[in-house]
């Protein structure tokens, strides 16, 4: 790209590349796992789980739940029944505890929503164009005082 300098016709166009959304992230199931022992980490835990299928992501936050015990999250791709898969894992025996399996209540918020819901807070939705974020002009087009923008 090129400089500005005095006049500002020098601009050169740049066309961002388009987001593709991560497929993984789509057929992924996270399962909470409690009666964790501390001392866990999470290449033991994710071998423990092959087994039972792919396992895309072990997350232990090594902090106790409000039973008192240790938890953690364990993320399976490519799954074709949830429910089947959590009946099968439950009760699974490591370290000579039975741990608790179930499918985790509050799914992770995606970038893409948490966006969406900021920007809703702030009032860019709703019809509030004095909070918008970004109005149509271009950077050349702000910084440029030739440059008339036309909405």
């Amino acid at each position: 790209m090129t400089t500005r300098g005095d006049d500002c016709s020098n601009w050169t166009e740049v066309r961002r590349r388009k987001k593709h959304t991560d497929a993984r992230t789509l057929n992924e199931i996270t399962y909470f796992v409690s009666n964790v022992p501390g001392d866990v980490n999470r290449e033991e835990i994710r071998k423990e789980f092959l087994r039972f299928g792919k396992v895309s992501d072990v997350y232990f936050p090594g902090r106790k739940g409000k039973n008192g015990q240790f938890y953690l999250f364990i993320r399976f791709m490519d799954v074709v029944d949830k429910l089947a898969l959590e009946r099968q894992i439950d009760g699974t025996m490591h370290r000579g505890r039975k741990l608790s399996i179930n499918l985790e209540k509050h799914p992770r918020e995606t970038m893409a929503s948490k966006i969406v819901h900021n920007r809703r807070e702030h009032g860019a939705y709703k019809g509030n164009k004095t909070h918008n974020f970004r109005d149509t002009r271009t950077f050349a087009e702000v910084t440029c005082p030739r440059t008339k923008h036309q909405p």
